[in-house]
């Protein structure tokens, strides 16, 4: 019997929590490349950073040196992350093994254009001996173009969730808007624009909650909500886990996400995925998975009255529906795991074999 041919994937690990790690695990238990072994080295610490990087480097070093592994599988975000990425590109190309690197990076474009030429150089050379760039939407093929040179080395290959079965669900059950938040809470985001979204409605007289779920700067959450006397219409749950993040999906109306900027949005997914209708902001490229007035609507960034005007059209039970459907169907047909998974296991196969 030919033993498998192993893949390892390179990212953060539990300790950091959040897109990244959740993209990871589902690589991990995809049932569709089973006939790969397939694991996972964390290489990023929110403590420990240096010495994190350097033990787990010396793992990759040991894999490599025993060829134990047939790819290495980067998952890369921007900032330092860059740089992991050129020393682990490097570190493998000494011994001939394949690289995959996954680019994450909301903030990629940003750092990129914000680092000396020097540096430009350095990161050009090194994705440029990847031999695969995996992107998230076809609008960010236009940033990695001015970098890789051989332009077929970049693949489109969306996030995915898992099939669920058609629910018979209502909207505005309780009589108010339903509206979910789930993400980093903070200005890149665009929270606070919800929050203040959320204060324009209740004062126009709409009946509406807000739940917000997720990490990051949830004391300045809290306080702008007090600030704007909201408290009675807003729960802040913090980081939430899966089976909180379900009941949530289903008790809510509608998904917010006015990100500053967005690389992609995984929660749209998981909201249509639910019937819930989504919106999202302009800036990024969360905008290129939902279609606008169909199933969601793409409302301009950083601009709270906006939004608010948005949501006010959405306290429309037939529309809720109507638009919850069209989102379950578009992600049913694009972004399952069945689907998804035949582009990823047909770049494997073509950089392994």
């Amino acid at each position: 019997m030919n033993k498998k041919k192993c893949i390892c994937h390179l990212g953060p690990g539990e300790q950091s929590p959040g897109g990244m790690l959740s993209v990871i695990k589902s690589f991990l238990k995809n049932p569709f490349l089973k006939e790969y072994e397939q694991i996972h080295i964390a290489t990023v610490s929110p403590t420990r950073k240096i010495t994190t990087f350097l033990k787990e480097s010396l793992k990759l070093l040991y894999l490599l040196i025993t060829k134990k592994v047939s790819l290495v599988y980067i998952h890369m975000s921007e900032g330092g992350s860059c740089y992991r990425t050129m020393v682990f590109i490097n570190l493998c190309k000494l011994f001939s093994t394949p690289v995959v690197v996954h680019s994450h990076g909301s903030e990629i474009e940003v750092w990129y254009s914000n680092i000396n030429k020097f540096l430009k150089t350095k990161f050009n050379n090194a994705m440029n001996k990847a031999n695969a760039i995996v992107v998230l939407t076809p609008g960010w093929v236009c940033f990695w173009k001015q970098i890789v040179r051989n332009t077929k080395k970049i693949h489109v290959i969306p996030n995915y969730v898992y099939h669920r079965d058609y629910q018979t669900r209502t909207y505005l059950s309780n009589g108010y808007l339903n509206i979910l938040f789930l993400g980093y809470i903070g200005e890149r985001k665009g929270t606070y624009d919800l929050i203040k979204a959320t204060k324009i409605l209740v004062d126009s007289g709409i009946p509406v909650k807000i739940y917000i779920g997720g990490n990051g700067e949830i004391e300045k959450c809290n306080q702008l909500i007090e600030k704007l006397h909201l408290i009675e219409y807003a729960n802040v749950y913090g980081w939430i886990n899966k089976e909180k993040k379900e009941k949530l999906l289903n008790i809510c109306d509608i998904l917010v996400l006015p990100s500053k900027y967005e690389s992609f949005g995984i929660v749209l997914l998981e909201a249509m995925n639910h019937q819930l209708p989504v919106i999202c902001g302009s800036n990024g490229y969360s905008k290129e998975i939902i279609e606008d007035g169909h199933t969601g609507v793409v409302a301009p960034s950083e601009d709270a009255e906006k939004l608010a005007e948005i949501l006010k059209n959405m306290y429309d039970e037939e529309r809720l529906k109507n638009m919850g459907d069209k989102g379950y169907k578009h992600v049913e047909q694009n972004y399952i795991e069945e689907v998804v998974s035949c582009s990823i296991k047909n770049l494997l196969e073509l950089l392994i074999n």
